[in-house]
């Protein structure tokens, strides 16, 4: 008997010992609040004053911080505290109005509840309105007729635009036929190339107009003759 007993109080001691050195292995939640949390990317970078994105059936707006292990994490803007909820791939933070309201640029952080801060990645408000733009160059700048330029995976031509003072929403002239831009920063646009523009030697006029409705200088695209 005293010998069961003795074995008993060695083994509680072991216990005691090892988890005091060691303490208890930490949870996923521990695990995940230790890390320096991290932005890969945030959906979205931009939008206008005033206008919603990635809007809910509530109406509310929410960025999106894409990261890894985000539990215990809460998405900032400009150092305020967004209502957060955690997903698989990131966090999600919901934009009152009120923030998006002026133009401006957010510096979007993940704080965790242990005071870590992670990179901050910039969300950039446009104003509506603006200074007319300006196109300074195009690529390709030219194309011979016939050719296909940049070919899309469906195909398709395509024309990248660099200049100044583009906003969101920015649509093109080419050729007298209305494109849609796919605005990604106010020096650069890209959109679809009609390829009935490219069939016939000569210049084809681009043109860049702004939702405000400030139109761009004309700038030629040049299509040469076929050898």
């Amino acid at each position: 008997m005293k010998e069961l007993i003795l074995s008993i109080c060695l083994a509680f001691y072991a216990v005691v010992i090892l988890n005091g050195c060691h303490g208890n292995p930490p949870g996923a939640t521990e695990i995940a609040a230790e890390l320096q949390p991290q932005i890969d990317r945030i959906e979205p970078t931009f939008t206008v004053k005033g206008s919603g994105f990635n809007v809910q059936p509530d109406g509310m707006s929410v960025i999106i911080a894409y990261t890894r292990n985000p539990t215990g994490q809460t998405v900032f803007w400009n150092g305020q505290a967004l209502k957060t909820s955690v997903h698989p791939y990131g966090a999600v933070g919901v934009v009152p109005a009120a923030l998006i309201s002026s133009p401006g640029i957010a510096k979007i952080e993940l704080r965790t509840a242990n005071g870590k801060v992670s990179n901050s990645v910039s969300f950039t408000i446009y104003d509506v309105t603006g200074p007319a733009p300006k196109i300074t160059e195009l690529y390709p700048p030219g194309a011979r007729a016939g050719q296909t330029i940049n070919r899309q995976p469906d195909g398709r031509s395509a024309i990248g635009v660099t200049g100044e003072g583009f906003l969101p929403g920015a649509v093109l002239s080419i050729c007298g036929k209305t494109v849609k831009g796919d605005f990604a920063r106010p020096t650069y646009l890209s959109a679809a190339f009609p390829q009935d523009c490219i069939q016939r030697a000569g210049n084809v006029a681009i043109i860049v107009r702004n939702p405000d409705g400030k139109s761009s200088n004309s700038f030629d695209f040049r299509v040469e003759s076929k050898p």
